[in-house]
């Protein structure tokens, strides 16, 4: 028995929406490689990644298009036209198709982003029940140890504050600035802390604070031990306070 060959998009169109369909997995992709720590993945499970989320986001939108064709039938692509004679249906009626495919496109794309940004979903989580059912972290095993201590509070919630001890005895302090997304504990990875920069030279117990230093860079390589610790950010002050101030309270790590 022979078996058919897999199709592939051949002309211009069918090149053009294949990729239209799998956009949204693309910039999942894309900001999951901001946020969460990079993974080295096959090229067949990077395939089926985004294939999976742009399903997922294209399903939705379609849902989106069905409700809306129910509600709003005359104002709704005809389904029936379009499959009976699409090329008649689509000369006739262009302007309805491009701009609900481009609404259908962008709301698939929000979908997508929604799903990869840690921020939307932490909001949807607190908001409703479907979001409470969404992973918000990804499991510890895929991630670093750097990832693991420095993303314990959300970055709107408190501040990330290092003390680096390197191989040869002196000391760097700081705010967090960033660090290397990189999925592995290598030792080829950098970080970047942010005045004001505390500094101990070796064989010294004196921290200065270095000035006109505005940030530092520390190769994982010459670090021996890091000290992590939380600053709770201040709160927006109301008008009634705003001429009162405190010190953020001190976020004890777990």
């Amino acid at each position: 028995m022979e078996v058919a060959p897999l199709s592939v998009p051949v002309t211009f169109l069918g090149l053009l929406l294949f990729v239209v369909l799998l956009w949204p997995g693309f910039l999942y992709s894309s900001i999951q490689a901001r946020v969460r720590p990079e993974r080295q993945l096959t090229p067949l499970r990077e395939v089926v990644g985004i294939v999976s989320v742009s399903l997922t986001a294209d399903a939705i939108a379609l849902l989106v298009f069905l409700l809306a064709r129910v509600l709003l039938p005359g104002d709704t692509p005809v389904i029936g036209d379009m499959i009976k004679t699409p090329a008649q249906y689509a000369s006739e009626h262009y302007r309805l198709l491009i701009a609900w495919g481009l609404g259908l496109l962008v709301f698939a794309l929000l979908v997508a982003a929604v799903m990869a940004a840690p921020r939307l979903r932490r909001r949807l989580a607190r908001t409703s029940h479907l979001g409470r059912m969404v992973k918000t972290r990804p499991h510890p095993s895929a991630m670093s140890a750097w990832w693991l201590a420095f993303t314990e509070y959300p970055p709107e919630v408190a501040r990330c504050h290092l003390g680096a001890v390197l191989t040869d005895g002196s000391f760097y302090s700081g705010w967090l600035h960033s660090f290397s997304q990189a999925g592995g504990d290598g030792p080829d990875r950098e970080l970047t802390l942010r005045a004001p920069i505390g500094y101990r030279a070796p064989g010294t117990d004196t921290v200065e604070v270095l000035d006109g230093v505005g940030m530092v860079v520390l190769s994982a390589r010459q670090m021996s031990s890091l000290l992590v610790s939380y600053r709770a950010r201040e709160p927006r002050p109301s008008p009634a306070a705003v001429s009162q101030s405190a010190d953020p309270a001190e976020v004890v790590a777990p």
